[in-house]
């Protein structure tokens, strides 16, 4: 099931309209989430609908709302409080648009009810606890290997 929906959402994003946020136009890492999401859509051919949040919490949810009933095929939504991941998640589902989570993630508790979801597809996260680990492993091979 969870192939087809990921299938699902990538056809929706290369037929036609993906929604996404960027929550604060001018913040270099937000922008450049947003240039990702740009990027993707540019080479499918997809038309990217994206919603300055201005740094408001509260606008996350309401230019949302706007952004599925304005008939989008899928959403790529950069959540920033426990409570976006779950309001966008129940507007998905009612809406029948598949979704992702990208840059941040939701708590372990609502990710597991999530991943029960029909329209969630999943995540676009980077771990910074694994990604340490990652460069730590390297940076002692590669120093143990130049001293001695």
């Amino acid at each position: 099931m969870k192939k087809k929906m990921i299938a699902m959402f990538m056809a929706a994003c290369m037929a036609a309209g993906l929604a996404t946020n960027n929550f604060g136009a001018g913040d270099y890492a937000l922008d450049m989430h947003e240039a990702n999401v740009k990027a993707g859509c540019d080479a499918v051919g997809a038309t990217l609908n994206v919603v300055n949040n201005e740094f408001t919490v509260d606008n996350v949810i309401t230019q949302f709302q706007n952004q599925i009933a304005s008939n989008v095929d899928a959403a790529c939504l950069v959540g920033v409080s426990d409570t976006v991941f779950t309001n966008a998640a129940q507007i998905c589902e009612e809406a029948k648009v598949p979704f992702v989570f990208y840059a941040n993630t939701a708590n372990e508790k609502d990710l597991e009810v999530m991943k029960g979801y029909e329209y969630f597809v999943g995540e676009i996260v980077q771990n910074p606890a694994e990604e340490g680990e990652i460069i730590a492993q390297i940076a002692s091979t590669t120093a143990a290997k130049q001293r001695y």
